[in-house]
């Protein structure tokens, strides 16, 4: 796995926990070594940041694509980043609903957070009922399932 991403809290957390799930996870912080990597190594899956600091995370996915075709999740330290950052904090543990929605900046309703929780689940190819990585704890909140 190739993770790029420029803010390395942010890069840590998600490194752990794909490391602690049994991911060889490589690790870059800008477009440009993501680039050179993608040409030098082939890999079966891309986490990749939409701001970085010397190109777009969509700059980066059309030179991939032109290339190689694996799966690619874009994420963004504004929508979903953050929240599985906030969910790996807590790994195994319930964090209430009403926490997540507080603590997210872009989460401004209980809705907007279902909204977040589907899309992770399904770049995670993770199915609601029977969620593997991104569970529901009923009648408390959400949580990411480290084996």
């Amino acid at each position: 796995m190739l993770l790029v991403e420029d803010d390395e809290l942010a890069c840590e957390l998600v490194y752990q926990y794909f490391q602690d799930c049994g991911f060889d996870v490589t690790p870059v912080f800008c477009a440009t070594d993501s680039i050179a990597n993608i040409n030098n190594i082939e890999y079966n899956i891309v986490l990749l940041d939409i701001n970085l600091p010397d190109f777009t995370g969509f700059e980066i996915l059309k030179s991939i694509r032109s290339h190689i075709s694996p799966p690619i999740i874009m994420t963004s330290a504004r929508t979903e980043f953050e929240l599985l950052s906030l969910l790996l904090k807590h790994e195994n543990h319930a964090v209430k609903r009403e926490e997540l929605i507080h603590s997210i900046s872009k989460i401004s309703s209980p809705r907007s957070l279902d909204n977040h929780i589907k899309n992770i689940r399904k770049k995670l190819d993770d199915d609601g009922n029977k969620a593997i990585y991104l569970k529901t704890e009923y009648g408390v909140g959400y949580y990411l399932h480290v084996s």
